[in-house]
């Protein structure tokens, strides 16, 4: 069997996250987090194919963290 490709998904709205992961996760590996915090520790921990960030959020915005989402992993 195949792995299925994991996205990991980073809103501080927690009802986007829920439907998000509702929506994909028949065909991804869905990781949702809500901080910047738990998508750090997500990214330390696993290998994540995909990276949906959105853009404005109190700790950072999505630019900002994508750009250190391609600089260290």
């Amino acid at each position: 069997m195949l792995q299925k490709p994991s996205i990991l998904y980073f809103d501080d709205e927690v009802t986007c996250l829920d439907v998000f992961q509702q929506i994909f996760s028949d065909e991804y590996d869905v990781r949702v987090v809500a901080t910047l915090a738990e998508a750090r520790s997500a990214l330390d921990a696993e290998r994540i194919d995909i990276v949906i960030s959105d853009q404005l959020m109190p700790e950072t915005d999505g630019l900002t963290f994508l750009r250190e989402v391609a600089r260290l992993h």
